[in-house]
């Protein structure tokens, strides 16, 4: 993501339509009065528009690509994040309308994208270790892999029980994205085909790590991440007893109904970030007053409807959303263990 763009369409951009078909003119294999129409021309007539709408939109995505929009992120916004416990009072600064990001000294680049889908300051050990790894800058990483990486936390710490390390490949599509490996069993999730313009979400966060740890975001470089050997590694499951035995666990979760929704849903509705660092694993929840939550404060139905349309692909009939398979809570379950676990091998 190394090239602004300095002259952007707008987000939500009219369609221009042929002249033709709003004139009295007949045009070949149809007709202009859509009463004259039969059913079979017209819903071939509205499959054509549907079908030239969304290549303009792949065209528009595929431009976009590696390139950065003009900053669109309001004050508004991060008020609105900072009133949900996700940003820090003080910590944030934005300047919309900016062609690519400047921060200062001490400011770390974060998008609304990441903030939405699970991170908050500081970072998880697991997404340090995802950065210090590949190489990647978080605005490298794609929001539907960021949701991704979300889930699967969900996954290891609340139904495994586990807490993990990566140690897997990345593969690279535009920006940097997962991929689950062709022959894996893993919860489904139905992603959007793509978070338009996500990259003009980008504004200023005040690093508040500590110092001495670890947990610290890479400085901001204005670049692509750089292809690395980790890149292509494969590891063997077969290699591993351990790992053999927490593939077959999500291979029965999966079977019995987990899906990427639930994975969502469960961190979703509790106000947890995932990807932000935490002293306890999530199968430790205890309820509305856990620490581990960003707030106290629960989201409506009406909110929860709006906001989990913009993580996943929802249908438009479906406004009530329920969690059907949780999370494991308040500390059931087996000893806390440490986990290689291969992020290839169940991440989309």
């Amino acid at each position: 993501m190394a090239t602004p763009i300095s002259s952007a369409p707008p987000p939500f951009a009219p369609v221009h339509l042929d002249s033709t078909k709003d004139s009295g003119k007949d045009t070949e294999g149809t007709s202009a009065n859509p009463e004259k129409a039969s059913g079979e021309e017209q819903a071939e007539h509205k499959a054509e528009e549907i079908a030239a709408k969304k290549s303009k939109a792949r065209q528009r995505d595929s431009e976009a690509k590696g390139k950065w929009w003009p900053c669109t992120t309001t004050e508004t916004e991060l008020k609105n994040l900072e009133a949900e416990g996700f940003l820090l009072p003080g910590s944030w600064r934005t300047i919309p309308g900016s062609l690519a990001p400047a921060p200062q000294d001490g400011e770390m680049v974060v998008t609304k994208a990441l903030v939405e889908r699970g991170f908050s300051f500081p970072p998880s050990d697991f997404f340090s270790e995802i950065l210090k790894a590949y190489g990647p800058q978080p605005h490298n990483i794609s929001p539907n892999s960021v949701l991704a990486i979300s889930n699967h936390v969900t996954l290891c710490e609340g139904h495994l029980r586990e807490k993990i390390r990566q140690t897997s490949e990345l593969a690279t599509c535009g920006s940097i994205t997962f991929m689950l490996r062709p022959g894996r069993v893993y919860p489904h999730t139905d992603r959007h085909e793509s978070a338009r313009y996500w990259s003009g979400g980008f504004f200023y966060l005040k690093d508040v790590s500590d110092p001495a740890s670890n947990r610290k975001l890479p400085l901001f470089k204005n670049s692509p991440a750089s292809e690395t050997p980790a890149w292509t590694q494969c590891p063997h499951l077969s290699e591993s007893p351990q790992l053999t035995r927490v593939v077959r666990r999500i291979c029965k979760l999966t079977e019995e109904g987990l899906s990427g929704k639930d994975l969502t849903m469960s961190w979703f509705t509790k106000r947890i970030q995932p990807i932000q660092h935490r002293d306890r694993l999530m199968f430790h929840y205890t309820g509305r007053d856990d620490p581990m939550r960003s707030t106290k404060d629960n989201l409506s139905a009406d909110a929860i409807d709006k906001r989990i349309r913009l993580l996943s692909k929802i249908p438009r009939e479906l406004h009530v959303h329920v969690c059907n398979k949780d999370i494991h809570t308040n500390g059931s379950g087996t000893a806390v263990r440490y986990l290689d676990m291969p992020v290839d091998s169940f991440m989309p």
